[in-house]
């Protein structure tokens, strides 16, 4: 695997080419370009509260009568696996369903359906894999972290040049306006 190669394996919304386009840098600050990617896409998820590339993630429901369960990560990709507790093996995909169906991109929490009501308390557990893909990434998530990479640059170039920054200190981890109305949709909304 060559350098190169290397630098598109970081946690980012976009690719190393893509934000070299954007930024109109070369190939020295490809390690620079690459730690300015994966802190703009944790800056990101920190604010929309909520991971957005693709994981696996596993979820329980603790001593629950309930049959509809709201899934904390979303969009959904695949649903691997269904079970209760104190039942050995999972419970068969027939016997459950997922609202929307999994593969969408859908920007809200997916559902799960139990089709069999509980006769007692139990824990349910779901297996999934959420978040999106590399190739499905909304444009306006690009567009927001290519925007804070940028904004990030520049601070960056400022401060290598001696330029003071009359903001002072600590706003490492804030982000412009325009990145905020970009991401807005994607924000876990909390009641």
């Amino acid at each position: 695997m060559n350098r190169k190669e290397s630098c598109d394996l970081f946690h980012s919304l976009v690719t190393l080419a893509e934000a070299k386009a954007f930024l109109g840098t070369d190939d020295r600050e490809d390690s620079l370009v690459g730690f300015l990617l994966a802190a703009s896409t944790y800056a990101i998820e920190e604010y929309c509260m909520r991971r957005l590339l693709r994981k696996r993630v596993k979820e329980s429901f603790i001593d629950t009568v309930e049959t509809v369960f709201t899934l904390r990560e979303y969009p959904v990709a695949a649903v691997s696996a269904v079970g209760v507790a104190d039942r050995r093996g999972g419970i068969e995909p027939a016997l459950y369903g997922l609202s929307p169906e999994a593969g969408g991109c859908e920007n809200y929490p997916f559902t799960l359906r139990l089709l069999s009501t509980p006769c007692r308390a139990r824990s349910v557990f779901v297996k999934y894999i959420a978040g999106y893909s590399m190739a499905k990434v909304p444009p306006d998530l690009k567009e927001a972290c290519l925007e804070l990479a940028a904004w990030k640059l520049q601070r960056h170039n400022m401060r290598f040049a001696g330029i003071a920054d009359n903001k002072g200190g600590g706003d490492e981890n804030k982000m412009p306006e325009c990145v905020k109305e970009l991401l807005e949709a994607y924000r876990r909304k909390v009641l």
